[in-house]
């Protein structure tokens, strides 16, 4: 049986086994922005199958994107934590079981202009400490709090969110929305 190290045969076949699987899948491609917020991008591609080890996973890269993996299986994922208003180039890998990489399928995609920011709510502004495009300090103190969270998870369901939501899209998903109440508290 073959034995991989970091993707790489490390020890050859045992007699009479399978020669080991040196093919690399198919690109995901095409790669696809779905949804783009100021602090976040939406991609999903096609799924690819491998006929050697099968599909183990899928890598996501760029410059200025934190790398990451998805599961096979797995044909989208939201990249988080990025500066409005950026262009951002980004690629997608198909890894099979035997560490084999496809060619890259590449896109790009600028995140959203955050504007003037949100209106005020009950008289208090809210603020974007952190200057990143998305308003986390809702009680306007200077600084994210789990006051802020409590805030947050009190007016979720109302208005102000509906009609503001660019501003407090925490996973750029393109509305405000409990996923947006869990980031936040995350932050805190």
């Amino acid at each position: 049986m073959p034995v991989y190290v970091d993707g790489e045969l490390a020890f050859g076949r045992e007699p009479g086994g399978d020669a080991p699987d040196e093919t690399a899948p198919a690109p995901p491609t095409p790669l696809s922005v779905t949804g783009i917020g100021p602090t976040a991008i939406g991609l999903s591609w096609s799924a690819v199958t491998d006929d050697g080890s099968g599909i183990e996973h899928y890598a996501i890269s760029g410059d200025g994107i934190q790398r990451t993996t998805v599961p096979a299986g797995t044909t989208s994922t939201t990249l988080e934590m990025l500066s409005p208003a950026t262009d951002y180039e980004v690629a997608v890998r198909a890894v099979d079981g035997a560490g084999n990489g496809s060619e890259l399928a590449t896109g790009s995609a600028t995140t959203a202009t955050v504007e003037d920011g949100p209106d005020p709510l009950d008289g208090t502004e809210p603020t974007d400490p952190d200057e990143d495009g998305v308003y986390e300090d809702l009680n306007g103190n200077g600084e994210t709090d789990y006051s802020d969270v409590v805030r947050y998870f009190d007016e979720i369901d109302g208005e102000y969110f509906a009609e503001n939501a660019e501003y407090f899209d925490f996973n750029g998903n393109g509305e405000a929305d409990y996923s947006d109440l869990v980031a936040l508290f995350q932050a805190v």
